[in-house]
C-alpha cells in the first residue's frame, strides 16, 4: 500500500512542478497517478477483507459511498482552488493532494493492523457452517491406536 501511495504522491509532485508544454511527460506522470491509484485500492480492498471477515461486503460499501462524495466534491474544490485555470493554482492543488496522501499513508502504515477485529468474528446466523466446522479430527487414542474423526466414524492406523 505504502508504495502505490507514495508513486501517487510523487507523481502529484511531479505534475505540480513540470512546465506546460511537457506535454508527455505530464501523461506520463498523470498515468503513474492513476496506476499507483489502482495499486493502492487493490492492496486496501485486501487488507479490508483480512481484517473485516463476514462484514467486508458492508465495510466496503459504506467506503465506496465515501469515494463517490469525494469524487463529487473534487469539481467544488477544483473550482475554488483553481478556478483560473493559472499553473499556480493547478501546483497547490496537486501539491495539496500529494501532501494528504503522504500524510495518509504514513498514518496507515503506522497504524494498520491486518489481523481479524473482534466484532468480525462472530459468524452471522444465516451463514451455514463449513465442513471444518461440522467435522473435527481428534488428537489418537494411544491405547487402541486409533484417530477418530468425529461426525464421520473413526481411522485406524495399524502399526
Amino acid at each position: 500500500m505504502g508504495i502505490s501511495q507514495f508513486t501517487m504522491a510523487f507523481s502529484f509532485i511531479g505534475l505540480a512542478f513540470i512546465p506546460s508544454g511537457y506535454i508527455h511527460f505530464a501523461l506520463t506522470l498523470y498515468v503513474l497517478a492513476i496506476i499507483g491509484s489502482a495499486c493502492n485500492s487493490v492492496g486496501y480492498y485486501k487488507s479490508l477483507s483480512f481484517s473485516c471477515g463476514v462484514y467486508t461486503a458492508k465495510v466496503m460499501t459504506w467506503i465506496s459511498f465515501l469515494n463517490a462524495i469525494v469524487l463529487f466534491s473534487l469539481p467544488i474544490f477544483k473550482t475554488i482552488i483553481a478556478s483560473d485555470d493559472r499553473e499556480e493554482d493547478w501546483r497547490i492543488l496537486f501539491l495539496s493532494a500529494a501532501i494528504i496522501g503522504i500524510i495518509a499513508v504514513i498514518v496507515y502504515i503506522c497504524t494498520v493492523r491486518v489481523d481479524l477485529r473482534p466484532w468480525a468474528q462472530q459468524l452471522l446466523k444465516s451463514r451455514r457452517p463449513s465442513i471444518s466446522t461440522i467435522c473435527s479430527i481428534s488428537p489418537p487414542d494411544l491405547k487402541t491406536k486409533k484417530n477418530s474423526l468425529n461426525s464421520l466414524g473413526s481411522i485406524v492406523i495399524n502399526n
